[in-house]
C-alpha cells in the first residue's frame, strides 16, 4: 500500500489530544483551516504541507523523509503526546 501525505499525518495524530490541530498551526505558522484542508482535501493545489513539511515532521517527532514519501522508519524516538 501506498499511502499518502494525508494518511501518514492521520495516523500521527490518532489518540491525540483535540487541541493537537491548534498547536500544530500555530507551531508552522499557518491557520486552523490550513490544518484541517491537510487532514480532508486529498488534492489540496495549496502544496503547504511540503512547504512546512519539516515543522510538522519536528511537531511530531518523526523524520521528515517519511512523512514526505513514506520511505524509511516511521519513528526514530518517541512520539510527543498531545
Amino acid at each position: 500500500m501506498n499511502a499518502s501525505f494525508q494518511d501518514r499525518l492521520i495516523s500521527l495524530v490518532a489518540g491525540s489530544q483535540p487541541q493537537w490541530k491548534t498547536e500544530l498551526a500555530r507551531h508552522c505558522g499557518v491557520s486552523y483551516a490550513t490544518v484541517v484542508r491537510w487532514l480532508t482535501d486529498r488534492h489540496s493545489s495549496d502544496g503547504t504541507q511540503h512547504l512546512h513539511l519539516h515543522q510538522i515532521a519536528a511537531y511530531f517527532d518523526v523524520p521528515a523523509r517519511w512523512l514526505a514519501t513514506g520511505n524509511g522508519p516511521e519513528r526514530v524516538r518517541a512520539r510527543r503526546t498531545h
